[in-house]
């Protein structure tokens, strides 16, 4: 195995293992649940709003709900991801919690996995960005 290899390996897993560790933390009341992934230049004119999407789930006694967010869906700008957004706008820690679960930032697609806290609603914003894709 080659030095330049190796190298690419290591920082291929430990990029891997902090992603990881970011999205699969519990869901615990009086935590801040945003969600945040790769980063947003504003002074980056190729970078634009790919999809944004409200996301409003109800409280069910005593259970825990779930909501797949999936892009691209059709009618979605399509690109290279280059920035995740998920706003948490539930007060106090009573929100629910996301996680990443296929794709993200250096990607085409995208996988979040939304789940409400036990007896709780949520309401998430999302934000995609990304470079669109050029015709062919």
């Amino acid at each position: 195995m080659s030095v330049s290899f190796g190298l690419f390996l290591a920082i291929l897993l430990n990029i891997s293992a902090q992603q990881s560790a970011s999205t699969t933390r519990r869901c615990r009341k009086n935590d801040q649940h945003n969600a945040v992934f790769g980063t947003k230049q504003p002074d980056d004119n190729t970078q634009q709003l790919l999809r944004s999407e409200n996301i409003k789930v109800g409280p069910r006694q005593k259970k825990s709900t779930t909501y797949p967010f999936v892009y691209p869906e059709q009618g979605d700008i399509r690109g290279n991801i280059t920035y995740i957004e998920a706003s948490d706008r539930t007060a106090d820690g009573k929100g629910g919690c996301v996680f990443l679960i296929e794709g993200g930032v250096g990607y085409d697609n995208v996988t979040l996995h939304f789940r409400t806290q036990k007896s709780l609603g949520m309401e998430f914003v999302v934000s995609i960005y990304g470079k669109p894709k050029q015709p062919s």
